[in-house]
């Protein structure tokens, strides 16, 4: 910190502390309504292949002409062997992560009509907050530091968002 010393010239005092940052708050499990995890699970699909979820924030803007913007988040589910984008859903970064996730998974799992094997993501965040909802349907939910096929849908996305949209 530096404070300004009164006198004739002008001297500061500089002082050295560590700031302490507030601990992070606890996950929370995602959460989804029980009569829509109920239609999925009353399914009888297949089980097989690696699914990548994954979250990013664009800089378009969401918000109406006079209102404070916020920026839209992008949540994808990429099939990782094809690269084919299963169930992206575009919500204002007010909706938590996690949900977003469990949200495009489910779609996912309607619009392929198989259930993964494994799903990877990109954070132990993400992983905390998925396990509960991947235990109940006996998927495997791994941290992976790359996700190639998610990497490449998100880079096409932002580029397709970047071409002027959001602009007012």
């Amino acid at each position: 910190m530096v404070t300004r010393a009164e006198g004739a010239e002008p001297r500061y005092h500089v002082e050295m502390f560590h700031s302490v940052l507030p601990p992070e708050p606890p996950v929370t499990p995602a959460r989804l309504a029980e009569e829509t995890l109920l239609a999925v699970r009353v399914q009888d699909y297949a089980v097989r292949g690696v699914m990548e979820l994954d979250i990013t924030y664009s800089g378009a803007a969401i918000g109406k002409k006079g209102e404070r913007n916020a920026c839209a988040s992008i949540a994808i589910a990429v099939d990782a062997e094809s690269g084919m984008v299963l169930a992206p859903e575009v919500t204002d970064a007010t909706v938590a992560a996690g949900d977003a996730l469990a949200k495009v998974f489910l779609k996912a799992i309607q619009v392929s009509r198989t259930l993964p094997k494994e799903v990877r993501v990109r954070s132990q965040r993400f992983k905390d907050s998925l396990t509960p909802l991947m235990d109940s349907f006996g998927v495997t939910v791994r941290v992976a530091s790359r996700l190639p096929a998610s990497d490449e849908a998100r880079a096409h996305l932002l580029g397709f968002l970047g071409g002027g949209f959001g602009s007012r």
